[in-house]
């Protein structure tokens, strides 16, 4: 599980130019930086809550109440914001918002403060096995497992198959440890679709349908009482023919298998790339019977054959940044699909694929985000009016 607040010591604490009431700030052990006030020092503990963290109301935070509220979580909502041409990632508090005790270097607070994270693909996906007459608060509840066992009928809720790994990646700002361990590592780079994860699988005879959380039910066994007869996961299973590919897939080659994408389109983060029907971009293909994740020319050589679309390639590379920060800068681009869109980010794998190392999903790696599309999309620009320290 994601820490979406922890315990950090800072670093450094840089100037930034012109400004002489904020530093920019860094960490010992993880690679996110956030713009600060001037009443910390190096050396200081303090608790670094993530971007896309959703804070409780108490009364520590309500000064985030203005720029920070959201109507749906409840809660304020902490983003990207960029100052002076600075990008800052999250938001820092001094170890006095917590209860007493004696805190250690990267200790998990999140359950400890009440955090949650903000997921507006999770408050899609509740729609997908919720009846239609469940209003916004309803399907945010569905979101914690005791609370959907309490209110939402099991004829609706599908159990995750456990033979699918979730489609989570994670951040390099978490994974510092791979610039000195992985140098001269063979990978290869695609580009970070903004879309919603789906997977598809074929497993002893039985098709499935899953979106990023959820094992969807089949709209024909749900008669039209769910939304699920609306589902855009399922409307392009019909459009791909994809039980049909994959129960031939799963002939040809001897395997139970699944594939996973990020489908885009109407309807979907705001379509940015202003596709006219629903695409699906294959990043993942898995052997379920072998247990091995295929490769990206193996992705390829299937994709080609069963007629699938795969997320756009980047290049095959040499593991040789440095830090963090020569990776952001790497991530910086646009989508091969827009008009001048930025690309959302970047995803690195090993080319011969590895298990997970510490702090990874599944398979050995790690994403990159463009700050430039977080800004333009959603995140805050505050634009010198303020500053992003927790501290009070």
């Amino acid at each position: 599980m994601r820490n979406l607040a922890s315990i950090q010591t800072i670093k450094s604490l840089e100037d930034i130019p012109n400004k002489d009431r904020i530093k920019l700030c860094s960490f010992e052990n993880t690679g996110w930086h956030v713009i600060v006030g001037t009443d910390l020092k190096v050396g200081d503990m303090v608790v670094y809550c993530e971007v896309d963290a959703v804070l409780p109301v108490k009364p520590e935070f309500e000064f985030l109440r203005p720029r920070c509220w959201n109507n749906i979580y409840q809660g304020f909502r902490i983003r990207s914001m960029k100052m002076s041409n600075i990008y800052s990632e999250g938001i820092v508090f001094p170890l006095s918002i917590l209860p007493a005790g004696n805190y250690k270097e990267g200790q998990d607070v999140t359950d400890l403060i009440g955090v949650i994270k903000y997921d507006s693909e999770a408050l899609e996906e509740s729609k997908q096995v919720t009846k239609k007459k469940y209003g916004p608060f309803m399907r945010f509840l569905f979101r914690f497992p005791f609370l959907k066992a309490i209110f939402l009928p099991k004829k609706v809720r599908s159990k995750w198959p456990e033979f699918v790994a979730y489609t989570d990646e994670t951040r390099v700002q978490n994974l510092t440890y791979v610039f000195e361990k992985y140098q001269g590592l063979p990978v290869y780079v695609t580009v970070k679709r903004d879309g919603q994860s789906a997977t598809y699988f074929y497993n002893k005879k039985e098709f499935g349908v899953c979106s990023r959380n959820l094992r969807l039910p089949s709209p024909a066994k749900n008669k039209g009482n769910y939304a699920g007869m609306q589902s855009r996961y399922w409307e392009n299973a019909r459009r791909y023919d994809i039980e049909n590919k994959l129960k031939q897939a799963s002939k040809d080659m001897g395997i139970n298998l699944y594939i996973q994408g990020e489908q885009c389109g109407p309807g979907i983060q705001g379509n940015k790339y202003q596709y006219k029907e629903l695409k699906l971009f294959i990043f993942n293909i898995y052997d379920i019977t072998h247990k091995r994740y295929f490769s990206w020319e193996q992705m390829k050589k299937f994709c080609e054959t069963y007629s699938f679309d795969m997320v756009p390639f980047v290049e095959y590379i040499d593991f040789l940044w440095k830090d963090v920060d020569e990776l952001i800068v790497y991530a910086k681009g646009n989508d091969p699909d827009g008009d001048n869109m930025l690309r959302e980010g970047v995803v690195i794998r090993s080319v011969i694929p590895m298990p997970p190392d510490e702090g990874m999903a599944n398979m050995w790696s790690l994403k990159v985000v463009n700050l430039d599309f977080l800004i333009k999309y959603g995140a805050n620009d505050f634009s010198d009016k303020g500053t992003a320290s927790g501290t009070t």
